[in-house]
C-alpha cells in the first residue's frame, strides 16, 4: 500500500488507497494492449512482488472491511498464514487479469507466458541447493504449447533465453549462451 514506484524517471504520487501489485499489473496490461496493436513482436517481463517476505494485507482483506495497511505479519503466525494465503489468491487473480488482457488483445495464439518463482524461502534453504529452496513453480503456456502437466526435468533460469529464442525461431549460438531450450 502506498508504494514507491518510479515511472519514466519520476516517483509516482501514491496514497494508502494504491496497492502496488494492482498498479504494476495495470501497467503490464496497458503495455500488452499498446504493443499488441503493432506488427512487431515484444517481450514483457513482470517480476511480481507477491508473495514475498513479511506479509501485509491485500485488497481481499480490504474488501472484507479492513483498512489498507502495511503492517507485516510473519507467515508462521495464524494472522500471517491467513494473509499469505490471500496474497497467493490475489497473485492468482492478477495473473488471470494479465492472461485475460492477452486474450482480449487477440494475441493469445501467438504469445508464450512463463510463470515462475525466484526461489523457495526459509532461513534453512534460501541460497542453498536443498529441495525446499529450489522446488518452485515454472510454468510455460501459450499458443501451440500442449498442456502436459507436471514434468520432472531440471531447469535453470539460464534456460529461459534459449527457450524464448527457440519459440521465436531465432537461433542461439551454442557455447555463447548458457542454458538449453526447454521448448522440446
Amino acid at each position: 500500500w502506498k508504494p514507491g514506484i518510479i515511472h519514466a524517471g519520476k516517483v509516482l504520487e501514491t496514497t494508502m488507497n494504491d496497492y502496488g501489485p494492482d498498479m504494476l499489473s495495470d501497467f503490464i496490461c496497458d503495455f500488452v494492449k499498446d504493443n499488441a496493436k503493432g506488427a512487431k513482436p515484444f517481450l514483457a517481463v513482470y517480476p511480481m512482488n507477491l508473495a514475498h517476505s513479511a506479509h501485509c494485507i491485500t485488497p481481499i482483506e480490504v474488501a472484507a472491511g479492513a483498512e489498507p495497511s502495511n503492517q507485516h505479519f510473519k507467515k508462521g503466525t495464524p494472522e500471517g498464514r491467513a494473509v499469505f494465503d490471500n496474497q497467493i489468491r490475489y497473485m492468482d487473480k492478477l495473473v488471470g487479469k494479465i492472461v485475460k488482457q492477452v486474450e482480449d488483445a487477440g494475441i493469445a495464439d501467438n504469445t508464450i507466458i512463463i510463470y515462475s518463482s525466484d526461489n523457495g524461502t526459509t532461513s534453512s534453504s534460501k541460497s542453498k541447493g536443498v529441495e525446499y529452496g529450489v522446488h518452485v513453480p515454472f510454468v510455460v503456456a501459450g499458443g501451440g504449447i500442449q498442456p502436459r502437466g507436471r514434468v520432472d526435468q531440471l531447469m535453470d533460469f539460464t534456460d529461459v533465453l534459449p527457450t524464448v529464442a527457440d519459440f521465436a525461431g531465432s537461433p542461439v549460438v551454442e557455447g555463447v549462451v548458457d542454458g538449453v531450450s526447454l521448448k522440446p
